[in-house]
């Protein structure tokens, strides 16, 4: 069976929470994705999209720095 793909969303200011989220994902199996695994010579916006459009799950971690 395949990994789930998770991709996760968050402020910048939040990274550490997102990490959190993301490590506990890969223990349970998941395939945890976002904006930190991109590479630098990559189309940032259309690989962000794809990606979510790929992903069986999105997570948005919500917190005041994402409301702003």
């Amino acid at each position: 069976m395949h990994p789930y793909r998770v991709f996760i969303s968050y402020s910048h200011q939040d990274r550490d929470k997102a990490e959190l989220v993301r490590a506990h994902l890969a223990r349970l199996g998941a395939c945890p994705m976002a904006d930190v695994d991109l590479l630098a010579s990559t189309r940032f916006s259309e690989e962000i999209r794809r990606r979510i459009s790929h992903a069986h799950v999105f997570v948005s971690i919500l917190t005041g720095h994402s409301k702003a």
